[in-house]
């Protein structure tokens, strides 16, 4: 972006590379700038200096030291003063260690930032990987990405406004310092790792063919199944967040710096782009939805971000023929963020379909879509029955009529259509059928957002549509917090815990959502923790798919906001369930017995489980006097909700005897 700098301006670049390693990855166009217009560049290791001294990835801080330091905009002695009395006067609420740590990540900045001989660059074509390329690419994507977007003209776009999906994997950021590397030999298959991977870039496959494999392809013999197994990251769109080796129990996965397996890796990856699919195992589990190809890959999400997965599974399970309402929050936006979009299709074509709403009524958006579509279908079904087809064109039709939810023999029948109208000449009423293909699909309908939308501001929506009673899922990416906008108090905030609008601590309790709908009764209601149990996930996403009614699946989703490590996300999440603070359930009202709770009594202490994160540790500094009383009522709440749910059960099987 050194096309944007004036002449005699500066560049300051945060990178781990040295002179000459910048000088190679560089791309010739920056090399340009920098000679042509006689820039200073500067370096700094600001990752480094945020990871050593405990800030994790926030290297604002550090970045504006520098920025003051070669800048000379006002006398820099002035600047450190100022940032540093900053520092203790916006962090000392979040306690004396992460004082210190911005306070150190200042001096370290000053001391670490080095500036780059530019007499030595050498401009030359480089190029790291292979980019793949269409024609979106070439006119919208890297025009808006090199920021010419002024220059694009308006024929390059869609008529009707839509953007294409299936765009996110041209980006190939390569912003990870460190990548998981996978160690064969103690790897035991599980699948969490990629079950939990925030952007879908480590995946298993499974190598039955004999070709020549590269050097560093290892692999090692599957079980169940024929075949070889390897678990490969996907490098470039990997963020380095460490979710996967933190999940892994066996410690296969080891976080290496990424210069060192990057290259190997990418050779690895190429070579499987050249092999056949494998899905040995049935989907609906963990160990076989992991070989399943996810409709949602490498989004802009934050590293380590608790919603994705959720999102990835939902797609892998039914994404070739998903509708998808998303409701504003961070789920629209790295779901839809120009000029790229991260849903995806599969060689076939098939895949989600993705439409971002208001705040304030996305469920009803959601719902006109689902009626629309029922509408619609419910119409073409009955012109198909009531229209006289040839002969050939009546066959096909018959079979879609003998069940027209079928949705594998529908995706093969639809195939099967456009390979005949390659073949032959459409006339007459055969026309109809073929202009509405797409009606033959048995579309999956998903309404999706965060608990500021469902618990708050969407919530008369979200009660209307559930209590239509039509078969509509909704799937609440909870955060317990506005997390887009900042981290306001949401009413899924938990009591006791610090959010905007509530500093010293929230005094009311968390919404008890999951109860509310469950007085419906005809509502299949889900609370699910992906680290805490995956096939619990799994198992409810499927019962509440295939119910055929409105249900509601309530992810607990592990967030930056709650102050802790994202790369321990995860892991956090796991003892979530085993504090009590989270309870794992699964309503069905077309079984006898309803309720199922899927947790087990805690096993550690609540007090221990939140104070592990900032949000709840920063009581003892912002309302030392009310802390204890706040956390006593916190676990009371937690307590009570377990109590609710359990007692249904037992209502339940008291019922059933």
């Amino acid at each position: 972006m050194t096309d944007c700098i004036k002449e005699k301006g500066i560049a300051i670049f945060n990178t781990n590379y040295d002179e000459e390693q910048l000088n190679r990855v560089m791309p010739n166009k920056m090399k340009t700038d920098i000679v042509e217009k006689n820039l200073e560049v500067w370096t700094i290791d600001a990752n480094k200096i945020a990871f050593e001294n405990g800030l994790g990835r926030k290297i604002n801080t550090i970045m504006q030291t520098v920025l003051f330091k070669v800048s000379n905009t006002v006398p820099f002695e002035d600047a450190v003063e100022n940032i540093k009395s900053t520092i203790v006067k916006s962090y000392s609420k979040k306690g004396q260690k992460i004082v210190d740590a911005n306070l150190n990540a200042v001096d370290q900045a000053i001391k670490t930032l080095k500036k780059v001989d530019t007499s030595k660059i050498e401009i030359k074509d480089i190029q790291l990987c292979k980019v793949m390329r269409d024609e979106y690419f070439e006119n919208v994507i890297l025009p808006t990405a090199n920021q010419e977007g002024d220059k694009i003209p308006v024929s390059k776009f869609e008529l009707s406004g839509r953007m294409p999906t299936d765009t996110a994997k041209f980006e190939k950021r390569a912003i990870a310092e460190q990548l998981p590397d996978w160690i064969s030999e103690r790897c035991i298959q599980c699948g969490r790792c990629t079950m939990m991977c925030p952007h879908a870039a480590i995946r298993p496959v499974i190598v039955k063919e004999k070709a020549k494999r590269p050097k560093a392809f290892t692999t090692k013999k599957a079980y169940i199944c024929d075949g070889d197994y390897r678990m490969q990251v996907d490098t470039l769109d990997c963020t380095g967040c460490g979710v996967c080796a933190s999940v892994c129990p066996v410690k296969a996965l080891i976080m290496t710096p990424s210069e060192q397996i990057r290259d190997r890796e990418i050779a690895n990856e190429e070579f499987l782009l050249t092999l056949p699919d494998n899905t040995p195992f049935t989907p609906n589990t963990v160990k076989g939805v992991q070989f399943k190809k996810p409709y949602f890959e490498f989004s802009g999400a934050c590293a380590g971000c608790g919603e994705t997965p959720y999102i990835r599974l939902v797609t892998q399970l039914f994404g070739d023929r998903m509708l998808i309402a998303n409701a504003t929050g961070c789920s629209s936006i790295y779901g839809g963020t120009y000029p790229t979009c991260p849903y995806s299709r599969d060689k076939e074509g098939f895949g989600p379909s993705w439409a971002n709403s208001l705040f304030e009524d996305n469920a009803e958006f959601g719902f006109g879509i689902y009626k629309a579509r029922k509408n619609q279908r419910e119409n073409f079904i009955n012109t198909l029955k009531n229209t006289k087809f040839s002969a050939k064109i009546q066959e096909f039709v018959d079979n879609f009529l003998k069940n027209p939810e079928n949705h594998p023999n529908n995706k093969k029948l639809i195939l099967n259509l456009k390979e005949y109208k390659r073949r032959h000449l459409i006339k007459g009423n055969d026309n109809y059928l073929f202009n509405n293909l797409s009606l033959i699909t048995s579309p999956s309908m998903w309404i999706i957002g965060g608990d500021g939308w469902a618990y708050d501001i969407g919530f008369g929506g979200l009660d209307h549509v559930v209590a239509s009673g039509e078969n509509v899922n909704i799937l609440i990416l909870d955060t317990e917090v506005y997390s887009n906008t900042g981290g306001q108090t949401s009413k899924s905030t938990p009591r006791g815990a610090t959010a905007k609008f509530n500093l010293t601590g929230k005094t009311t309790k968390k919404k008890d959502l999951a109860s509310m709908l469950m007085t419906y009764k005809n509502v299949y209601v889900a609370q699910v923790c992906m680290g805490a149990n995956p096939d619990q996930t799994v198992q409810a996403i499927v019962e509440a798919e295939s119910y055929d009614g409105p249900s509601v699946i309530i992810a607990y989703s592990p967030c930056i906001n709650h102050g802790y490590s994202m790369d321990q996300a995860q892991i956090h999440a796991m003892n979530s369930v085993k504090s009590g603070y989270n309870t794992l359930f699964r309503y069905n009202p077309k079984e006898k017995n309803p309720m199922h709770v899927d947790s087990f009594e805690p096993i550690m202490d609540y007090k221990d489980f939140v104070q592990t994160e900032n949000r709840f540790a920063i009581l003892e500094k912002l309302n030392k006097k009310n802390k204890s009383k706040l956390l006593k009522q916190s676990e009371k709440d937690a307590v009570e909700r377990r109590k609710t749910y359990k007692e249904k059960q037992t209502e339940g099987d008291r019922d059933k005897q």
